[in-house]
């Protein structure tokens, strides 16, 4: 029999991972009881001690047989186990529920409980942050809340009851004005009747209510919830209704006080009524409208005294008094396009040091891991990562988003891995993992119910231990996912996914013939070889770069030993998931056949050939390229994907 013990007050939130370790155990064949308060040693049974290894409860643990003397600090854990008694505590109801999850893995792996373990965890960021996004399939803004509400819900149900228990501290919610995120989708303006009267009255407070009702349920998750607006965004109409406001050769005037007023006062109303939310991430450079970083502004003689930097300072500066004054959060994200015929340098990474200057030590800053959109394991490290005095926060999507999304098992530990290591050599504080991109046409499914939710588990892990082993880790997730005899032959298969992948979507480590996962137009392709160019971040990239406008006969040879090895390797790995066939449900082996039964083509009969074209084309041997790579087999669209008109963010 077990007896769960509980040591101090503990959060709801550690009393729901203590039921979900009741069940599990009660699978194991165990009897299991939960006594609140402290249980003397001599008590038979085994015992399971819970609590917070505080000041406060120091003597009642150590009643219970605890003799660790150094308390665990705040969201520190530690397991400890010896015959008889297991400890998981945690230096606040966070480390509790962490500790928790940590022993029901073990649990799970071994089959029983531990009967001897001693580790301790701290975090290695004090930001450990989940993104989801909120958007309307390629519409207009939804006009009624019953896309939100579908969306929160399934928020509340899947990801936030998840988060805790991959490490994960908070929550953010990302989305763009065009796909129907922004605060001026929340808020009623209500200090602005012209305005409010073109909305259903009622109708955008209740949106906020929503909006409040979801940071509640992150708090009752132990995370916090921020979400994105931007720097500049104005409602259908605005400058109809108040003509003051409008530039001379610009559509606003950046330096009019009204401007400034109503920029201050919606973020205002937003935390008014929505006073649970956490904080805000600006995503600079994405509202749609205005591009700060880039537009040359109003040409009036107030704006014209404005640099760059004043322009985007005088907007970001009212934002961040509100976030201040409130003592909310706030974040400015570093968003960059890179469109310029340019294979030397990134203009935009200059504007962006500079407007981001001198800002006020509260703000934290967010770059993505590269310096564009998320591409393969090649590309440099955004030279933005700890360029500033202020906090600074790496982004990472989950399922990468130019390699593969859900469409195919895309396992990227070997990337995740060095790029956090990156972060803590340049003493970020913070790791943001997008865990969706809410577009049916390029994400099929969730990561959860997906192989790519290893990205999601040994992101988890990198977050407490920079070094953690990837095959250890991705062994453990096999097992626990397919049972120990099936995941031993997948594991192998799945390692394999991030080196096909890479070398199927890029050439050399570079997009070159495709847009996300399909192949793009020609025309695309070419302005990949600019817009894309590894070299506009990596020097040493320069003769590649340039390489790609005339390909000779040997970069085109290397290019197609990448894909290669890339069919060689998803043919070995769709060999591996036959051998599991008998080992697993049907089903379950069915659909791994199926994922890399995609993988194969799309390495093989698709960008392979579509390569050799594209660059044998530039050499003016179209006509031989075809004959010499002509498929075997139909061409598919990368591992299933469709078109679409979706960009990137």
């Amino acid at each position: 029999s077990v007896s769960i013990i509980t040591i101090g007050e503990l959060h709801p939130r550690v009393w729901r991972s203590i039921k979900d370790l009741i069940s599990d155990l009660r699978g194991l064949s165990y009897s299991v009881n939960a006594v609140e308060g402290s249980l003397e040693v001599g008590n038979s049974g085994h015992r399971i001690v819970v609590g917070a290894a505080d000041d406060r409860n120091r003597k009642d643990l150590q009643k219970t047989g605890w003799k660790m003397e150094t308390p665990l600090s705040p969201e520190h854990f530690e397991l400890t186990a010896r015959p008889g008694v297991i400890f998981a505590l945690g230096g606040d109801s966070r480390g509790a529920v962490y500790a928790i999850s940590e022993l029901r893995r073990r649990t799970a792996l071994k089959g029983s409980l531990p009967a001897e373990l001693s580790v301790r965890y701290k975090p290695a960021f004090s930001v450990r942050r989940w993104s989801t996004a909120v958007s309307y399939n390629f519409g207009a803004p939804w006009d009624e809340r019953a896309h939100l509400s579908h969306r929160f819900s399934y928020i509340k149900s899947e990801i936030l009851p998840r988060a805790s228990d991959y490490g994960v501290s908070s929550i953010e919610l990302n989305g763009r004005p065009g796909d129907g995120w922004d605060i001026d989708w929340m808020i009623g303006f209500e200090k602005y009747p012209e305005l409010a009267a073109l909305f259903p009255a009622g109708e955008r407070h209740q949106r906020l209510l929503v909006v409040g009702d979801l940071a509640r349920a992150a708090h009752d998750n132990l995370l916090e919830l921020l979400v994105w607006s931007h720097e500049l965004h104005l409602p259908a109409g605005f400058t109809d209704l108040y003509p003051q406001v409008k530039g001379k050769d610009y559509p606003v005037c950046l330096s009019n006080d009204f401007l400034k007023r109503f920029i201050r006062e919606k973020y205002l109303e937003f935390f008014s009524t929505a006073p649970s939310v956490d904080g805000l991430v600006i995503s600079v450079n994405e509202s749609g409208q205005f591009s700060l970083l880039t537009d040359a502004g109003c040409k009036c003689d107030r704006c014209m005294l404005m640099t760059q930097r004043d322009r985007l300072s005088t907007v970001l500066g009212e934002v961040i008094t509100v976030a201040s004054q409130l003592r909310k959060q706030i974040v400015l994200r570093t968003f960059q396009s890179s469109f310029i015929h340019n294979l030397d340098g990134h203009p935009e990474l200059d504007t962006v040091r500079k407007a981001y200057a001198g800002l006020p030590k509260n703000v934290q800053i967010m770059s993505k891991y590269c310096p564009l959109d998320f591409y393969g394991g090649e590309i440099a490290d955004e030279p933005l990562i700890g360029a500033f005095p202020n906090p600074h926060l790496v982004e990472f999507s989950l399922d990468v988003e130019w390699q593969g999304r859900t469409f195919a098992p895309v396992l990227t530990p070997e990337n995740f891995r060095r790029r956090v290591a990156h972060a803590i050599e340049k003493k970020c504080v913070g790791i943001v993992a997008r865990v969706d991109f809410l577009f049916p046409s390029m994400e099929p499914e969730p990561i959860f119910s997906h192989p790519n939710d290893f990205n999601a588990r040994f992101m988890g892990e990198l977050l407490w231990d920079p070094d953690a082993n990837i095959d250890e880790s991705l062994l453990h997730w096999c097992t626990l996912r397919y049972g120990p005899q099936a995941g031993l032959l997948i594991a192998p298969a799945l390692r394999k996914t991030e080196e096909i992948t890479q070398k199927t979507f890029f050439a050399l480590g570079q997009t070159v013939i495709n847009y996300h996962n399909m192949i793009a137009a020609v025309s695309v392709c070419d302005n990949n070889l600019w817009g894309h160019a590894l070299s506009k971040w990596d020097p040493a990239k320069a003769e590649l770069s340039k390489s790609f406008f005339e390909p000779s006969a040997d970069l085109i040879a290397q290019c197609m030993a990448e894909k290669r090895r890339a069919l060689d390797l998803a043919t070995e790995a769709l060999r591996e998931i036959h051998s599991t066939r008998g080992k697993l449900p049907e089903i379950e082996y069915q659909r791994l056949r199926y994922m890399f039964e995609k993988l194969k083509p799309s390495a093989g009969s698709l960008s392979s050939p579509q390569t050799d074209c594209f660059f044998s084309a530039k050499t003016g041997f179209a006509a031989d390229c075809y004959v010499r790579s002509r498929p075997r087999t139909s061409s598919i669209p990368f591992s299933g994907g469709a078109s679409s008109a979706a960009q990137s963010h």
